[in-house]
């Protein structure tokens, strides 16, 4: 009769053992694509950041190179307000004064004085001017239709004999009509030198352009004549005067992320752009490292299922109630197998979720009807387990610390608000190891974060219980002339004087060298030294030898 139902029963198992096939070969690749796509998008993330800085950077400096370069021009405008155009060309003293304008002026190559009929009268590197004519430039063709400066597309000099693009407005001595113009060279050289280190010889493209679209210095070096328009760039800098967009440019055919800023007061934009595929390379090596690991815990699994799953087949003429057991715990062991993937998949990754899992499947067991044996390794598998989370809790509020992405949220708050509660949450912890908790209350405003704080002190309390064998612990504050000390002191054994500085180190835990966990995870007092140092609040602490220390966190008066 046994056999019959175990041979009614194998299509069952083996539809199931074909779903558990599926899913060790599935959940790795499930939970590797989740996480590339996460580590993906920080990876995007992270590039659109460091193109709106630079961005940024580069829009700073050519902003102040346009103002020097204005203030020049304003400054030429009041030295000849007043002079003839002959006194300007016979005028050696203004020619030297233009010089220096120029040797000062960053980007600056030339500056030169253009009178109505488009001849150059007088200039910073030759005396007298040579008479070229620029009647056919567009920075002096735009000059007459009205007043403001004007920044022209690029061309080769004819004086100085270098590319450039000239920077002008209209000269105005108060009389009537069109007079002539006021010109710097800009010098293009400058720019592209400037650029490159501000690319810190990473792979990108940075370039100023009009607001029409003309390109004025682009890096990589491309011919700007043939350097197409970017209709995501103009199209966003006609909605905003800042922004980040995707593109493959039309320019080298490289696809980039690119932030583009306007500079206030001129019709110019800055482009700043990332190439995609130098920033993803770290992202493609870490996802194939990663599905390598995949496909290896994808086998190991398999492999242990299927030898379940054999077992299982052999072992089916056993008693029933030794069957569901065994299914049981087949199916449990599956899972843990699951979550241990799972958790080597994500190396480094989402690790809080397989603890969790382990935990969840470890009570389902504990519910189960277990021999001896087995229900005391359950107990260990539990503790083990809550430690370890423990222990992941204080590494990764840890390493938020020292990355610098924990925020903080300061206010005004009584201290009282934090300290009681705290103090009648773990009274408690203390009163199980028969020692007394006590607080003295306060009316003290104080002004810090105090979510933190409230870490900051439950660790501390923790640490006293731990170490106090007889006598209690008090908290309470002290008010200072500049600060409010929040204080923890306790009976405890005491810390030597040459170790009172190594107890905010991780790991260091006094006479603990074997490890114990039930003495704490030896990162508590670390964590408290980081958040002070967040908060901008200072720790001490101070300690007789088996006779007490005392901790505290000195928050400075706002």
């Amino acid at each position: 009769m046994a056999t019959a139902a175990g041979r009614r029963s194998w299509p069952a198992r083996r539809d199931a053992l074909a779903a558990c096939w599926a899913l060790a070969l599935l959940a790795p690749a499930a939970v590797l694509g989740i996480s590339s796509w996460r580590d993906y998008q920080t990876s995007m993330r992270t590039l659109e950041n460091e193109a709106r800085f630079g961005a940024r950077l580069v829009a700073e400096h050519v902003l102040k190179v346009f103002e020097t370069q204005t203030l020049a021009i304003e400054l030429l405008e009041a030295e000849t307000q007043g002079m003839s155009w002959d006194q300007i060309a016979r005028s050696e003293l203004l020619h030297h004064h233009m010089a220096e304008l120029t040797a000062r002026c960053h980007g600056c190559s030339f500056i030169w004085l253009v009178d109505g009929e488009g001849i150059v009268r007088l200039g910073s590197t030759i005396f007298p001017a040579p008479p070229v004519n620029v009647r056919d430039r567009d920075y002096f063709q735009s000059a007459p239709a009205g007043g403001g400066y004007y920044v022209s597309k690029p061309y080769m000099g004819r004086v100085i004999g270098l590319p450039a693009f000239a920077f002008s407005k209209r000269r105005i001595d108060g009389r009537q009509g069109f007079d002539g113009i006021i010109s710097v060279a800009m010098n293009q050289d400058y720019f592209r030198r400037f650029f490159l280190s501000a690319l810190n010889a990473r792979e990108g493209m940075v370039a100023l352009l009009r607001t029409d679209g003309s390109f004025l210095v682009h890096v990589p070096d491309s011919p700007l004549d043939k350097a197409a328009t970017d209709s995501a760039l103009i199209t966003g800098a006609a909605a905003d005067r800042q922004g980040v967009f995707r593109s493959s440019s039309r320019v080298d055919g490289v696809e980039r992320i690119v932030a583009f800023e306007q500079l206030e007061g001129y019709s110019l934009l800055v482009a700043f752009g990332l190439d995609v595929e130098e920033a993803l390379l770290p992202w493609r090596k870490t996802a194939w490292r990663n599905g390598l690991l995949a496909m290896m815990c994808s086998s190991l699994l398999a492999i242990t299922i299927h030898g379940l799953a054999l077992r299982a087949r052999r072992n089916r003429a056993e008693r029933s109630e030794l069957k569901r057991l065994v299914d049981e715990r087949t199916v449990e062991l599956q899972r843990l197998l699951d979550a241990k993937t799972r958790l080597l998949a994500s190396v480094g990754h989402d690790l809080r979720q397989p603890l969790q899992s382990l935990s969840l499947f470890s009570s389902v067991l504990a519910g189960s009807p277990l021999p001896a044996r087995e229900a005391a390794a359950l107990s260990n598998i539990q503790l083990s387990v809550d430690r370890m989370g423990q222990l992941l809790d204080a590494i990764l509020q840890l390493a938020k610390l020292d990355l610098g992405t924990a925020t903080v949220e300061r206010r005004p708050f009584a201290v009282d608000e934090v300290i009681a509660p705290l103090v009648a949450e773990m009274a408690p912890q203390a009163h199980a190891k028969g020692l007394k908790l006590r607080y003295v209350p306060t009316r003290q405003i104080i002004v810090s974060d105090p979510a933190l704080l409230t870490t900051i002190m439950r660790n501390l309390i923790t640490n006293s219980i731990r170490y106090t064998q007889r006598g209690g612990i008090v908290v309470g504050c002290r008010t200072r002339t500049d600060a409010t000390e929040l204080v923890v002191y306790d009976t405890g054994r005491g810390i030597p004087s040459d170790q009172l500085e190594k107890v905010f180190e991780e790991f260091y835990q006094l006479g603990n060298s074997a490890r114990d966990f039930a003495l704490g995870t030896g990162l508590g007092l670390a964590i408290v030294e980081r958040m002070t140092r967040l908060l901008e609040h200072e720790v001490r602490v101070e300690s007789v030898e088996h006779r007490g220390s005392l901790f505290a966190v000195r928050v400075a008066h706002s």
